[in-house]
């Protein structure tokens, strides 16, 4: 195993913008609308630079975006990541000019994948909201540029989000063992503070300086040295040597446990601790996804689960605008239970019930959802199986003999 992953679990990003990069890299979840790309070709005329000057710290990492940025672009609130930090590179600062200032976000990075090409561009996403639209289009050297537009989410939701513009550029590093390694480096800019449809002239960087920043050599140097350095990445779904919850025995078990008017079938689980299958209740098929998570020493139930309270029930609206309630057991665990409708804006639904157990806190967490799978649209407007209908299965003493 490479030292990305013995890594990773120790490492969290602290500093303050650094969120906001990780939001920049969770868009392969998002929608996406393809369309035929209208923009202008972008100036590839940055040249590589020295090897001995290869950004490499945090300072070297933000100096380099800077350097990228257009002619008359001021910035400040500058931080980062660099490769002696993290095997993924970030940077953050505010970019002003005459007539704007906004945040410019980058993150740089690659992970194996069985097929770099089919996880490129604007393909391979789920088409889950509709306020996210993609642009792609081939390159000459082989790569993929997609053009994102993420529109304003406002009062509506919980979290009012302003609205951003993304360059992304794709392509194939090298391979091994039978895989290959994608390389991402993403650009995204967020639209001006009360501005909700700026126009090219009222950003300070515009949609096709991004993709120049992204296609810059210096990103593919950067992240050859971080493959020196922290090696490559790991195999796609590489499961651990030891995995202590086959996802064939939480299939048997829910299967078990599932009402008899609901039909439940198989669907094949690639991760450790998870099986995922399909219940139809006769209004449509929904995807269940069973996790099974074993002890965590020093934390309680309640923290399992995410905050639970004591005896009683308590409600609230997480983020996502779901619905949850938590409450103690007679046994001490913490059984949580989550409702999320869907909308216009986020047309997948989701219910969920995680039994976090006393001590030392192993749980089991049942999720349905109104789609058939991960990869597919919602295709019906609730989920099969209620929270409470989860809640109940949750319960049964055979996953507290599993997991032990």
């Amino acid at each position: 195993m490479s030292e990305q992953s013995e890594e990773a679990a120790g490492r969290r990003w602290s500093k303050r913008r650094l969120a906001a990069v990780a939001a920049v890299t969770a868009g392969a979840t998002a929608a996406v609308v393809i369309a035929s790309t209208s923009h202008a070709e972008p100036d590839r005329s940055h040249a590589p630079v020295a090897e001995d000057e290869v950004p490499r710290t945090e300072k070297d990492v933000v100096e380099a975006l800077e350097e990228l940025l257009p002619e008359g672009v001021e910035t400040s609130d500058a931080e980062g990541q660099g490769v002696d930090e993290y095997w993924e590179v970030t940077a953050s600062l505010l970019a002003e000019d005459e007539s704007a200032g906004a945040p410019v976000d980058l993150a740089a990075g690659q992970r194996g994948v069985e097929d770099w090409r089919d996880e490129a561009g604007c393909t391979g996403m789920v088409d889950e909201f509709d306020y996210v639209f993609c642009e792609e289009t081939e390159l000459p050297d082989g790569g993929v540029l997609s053009y994102w537009t993420w529109e304003p989410r406002g009062e509506e939701t919980d979290e009012p989000e302003p609205g951003k513009w993304e360059a992304v550029w794709n392509g194939p590093g090298g391979e091994a063992d039978g895989y290959q390694t994608l390389r991402t480096v993403r650009v995204a800019e967020r639209y001006p503070e009360g501005n909700d449809a700026p126009g090219p002239d009222e950003m300070p960087v515009s949609v096709d300086e991004l993709a120049e920043v992204a296609q810059a050599p210096v990103w593919q140097q950067v992240l050859d040295l971080v493959e020196e350095e922290w090696g490559p990445p790991d195999a796609p779904n590489e499961p651990p040597e030891d995995d202590p919850y086959p996802g064939e025995e939480l299939r048997d078990t829910f299967l078990s446990l599932a009402p008899d008017e609901v039909e439940v079938t198989d669907l094949d689980s690639e991760w450790p601790g998870v099986a995922d299958l399909v219940a139809d209740d006769g209004e449509g098929p929904g995807m269940v996804r069973v996790e099974a998570g074993g002890p965590m020493p020093g934390s309680s139930a309640a923290e399992a689960a995410g905050g639970g309270t004591s005896a009683g029930s308590a409600s609230a609206t997480g983020a996502d605008d779901a619905r949850c309630t938590a409450s103690e057991l007679e046994d001490g665990s913490t059984l949580s239970l989550c409702e999320k409708e869907a909308t216009e804006d986020t047309p997948l639904a989701y219910s969920g019930a995680t039994l976090s157990y006393p001590d030392e806190g192993g749980s089991i967490a049942l999720t349905a959802y109104n789609r058939a799978g991960e990869n597919e649209r919602p295709s019906r407007d609730g989920t099969p199986l209620s929270s409470e209908e989860l809640g109940d299965i949750a319960v049964a003493d055979e996953w507290r003999e599993l997991i032990g």
